[in-house]
């Protein structure tokens, strides 16, 4: 049987590259040398041929150059020999990997309307609070000033409000009473007259002029008394109206007052300013001797952590709600930690480019939330390494997605065998496989002939069966993602 070395094909395209460029340099030199010697003039045709060889020979140098990298990419380092690895069980999950920040799920802005100077400030940038700790106290000389003022205001108003509503209710008084004494009379006057109307109507000897004018009489003093009635009503009337308007333009002053007075006791029952929550203080927008405006700072809660990540359109259509993830960080290079997708963004806007860069890489433009089912140890702003799984696989003999290639529709891979005389040196023999589920870098195989523990090449066109050569045992992800897409 026949068999090939590929590293004396390395040599041999070793010296292949190294020729062209040493005999370039030596007919550089012995042009060197004749020019000093005569400089001879070159005809346009002599100079096109010259330049046409220079080029052929740096080409052809080039081209030798660049099998002999790609032979050391795709087959690793040619000193060590050809590339293998062990064939074992592995995790046929798919997953996606994605980067972004550590951030906090629970941020409190802390905001106060009150517009006074600090007076005493009790955190910094970065200190750790609790719930209830004073975080920092205002200034109320000037807004205990307000308050006695207004106090004072509504105290003469209240006072000149009764005052007016006692001379209203006076007037009112003496307006019920006048009408009553004017209706007393009225009547008395009606009764006199209807008393001499029928006293004449009873009198036989009493002319009818007589009784007709005492009739009338009578008939004029019940008008007047409706009169009395009608002038006392619309008197009293007069001085209601003037006590109910008196409390309604009080009342509307006194709920105007009373809304100031409200505010600026809140305000000051607020001048004391507390942690509504737990966390580490992430901004600070004060300081003592300052009248802050909006925002005071910012607490973040570094117990509920959340990561929001960038995620491709490819990934984004199979991502789902409630899948696991792993997390990893440079800081703890021997530390896996958990999560959970909680929420997925599946459109895009213009305003998601913000977000986007909060969390960590934009992809497309969609994104997702994960949120830290443990973080102990992860810290706000931290970068980390999320693999979040789109499909849960169990454990199977496999290979790398490289090893396996076809040939007249059966699947095989390279099996190395090493000498039992030269462990350096193997014998490369075809065995069939049977592909089945593909996993993030190794694809699942089934095969009578190839056993956990065997052998395999990485990539099989550096080798053909039979051949015998040098190998080294690689961990098989010496690739990057992208190169498994």
């Amino acid at each position: 049987m026949s068999k090939r070395t590929p590293k004396v094909e390395e040599d041999n395209a070793r010296a292949a590259a190294s020729e062209p460029a040493q005999a370039a340099a030596s007919a550089s030199e012995n042009a060197s040398a004749a020019e000093k010697a005569r400089k001879p003039r070159l005809t346009p045709k002599q100079k096109k041929w010259l330049i046409a060889g220079i080029a052929l020979l740096v080409a052809a140098a080039v081209a030798v150059t660049a099998v002999v990298l790609h032979k050391k990419h795709r087959g690793g380092d040619e000193g060590l020999g050809v590339e293998v690895v062990t064939v074992a069980k592995q995790d046929m999950s798919q997953s996606i990997s994605v980067t972004g920040k550590v951030a906090s799920s629970k941020t409190m802005s802390v905001t106060s309307d009150l517009r006074a100077k600090v007076k005493t400030l009790n955190v910094e940038l970065g200190d750790h609070v609790k719930k209830g700790d004073v975080l920092l106290a205002f200034d109320i000389s000037d807004l205990d000033e307000q308050i006695k003022t207004l106090e004072q205001q509504t105290s003469r108003a209240a006072k000149a409000k009764a005052r007016e509503k006692e001379k209203l209710q006076r007037a009112l008084d003496q307006a019920v009473a006048d009408g009553n004494e004017a209706v007393k009379d009225a009547a008395a006057e009606a009764d006199k007259a209807y008393q001499a109307w029928a006293k004449l109507a009873a009198d036989p000897e009493a002319e009818a002029e007589e009784v007709d004018a005492a009739k009338d009489a009578y008939y004029a003093a019940e008008k007047a008394v409706n009169a009395a009635v009608k002038e006392g009503n619309a008197n009293v009337n007069a001085a209601q109206e003037a006590i109910e308007d008196a409390d309604y333009a009080s009342n509307d002053d006194d709920n105007d007052t009373a809304k100031e007075l409200a505010k600026l006791y809140r305000q000051r029952n607020n001048a004391t300013i507390k942690a509504e929550q737990d966390g580490i203080v992430t901004q600070l927008n004060t300081s003592v001797g300052s009248t802050p405006e909006g925002t005071l700072m910012r607490i973040e809660d570094d117990t509920a952590l959340t990561i929001q990540v960038g995620v491709k359109a490819k990934d984004i259509v199979r991502l789902e709600k409630g899948m696991r993830a792993e997390l990893t960080s440079d800081a703890y290079p021997d530390q896996t930690f958990s999560g959970t997708v909680t929420k997925v963004v599946n459109f895009t806007s213009s305003e998601a480019g913000s977000d986007g860069e909060k969390g960590g890489d934009s992809g497309d433009g969609y994104r997702a939330n994960i949120t830290i089912d443990e973080g102990d140890g992860l810290l706000l702003g931290m970068g980390v390494k999320v693999k979040i799984y789109l499909q849960e696989g169990e454990e199977a003999m496999a290979v790398p997605y490289d090893s396996i290639f076809e040939k007249d529709g059966t699947s095989y891979v390279y099996r190395a065998v090493p000498d039992e005389k030269d462990p350096e040196q193997a014998t490369f023999e075809k065995v069939r496989v049977n592909p089945g589920e593909p996993g993030d870098y190794y694809t699942g195989v089934a095969s009578e002939d190839l056993s956990i523990g065997d052998l395999v090449v990485s990539f099989p066109d550096m080798v053909s069966e039979g051949d015998t050569a040098p190998y080294f045992v690689s961990d098989g992800k010496d690739f990057t993602e992208e190169e498994t897409e």
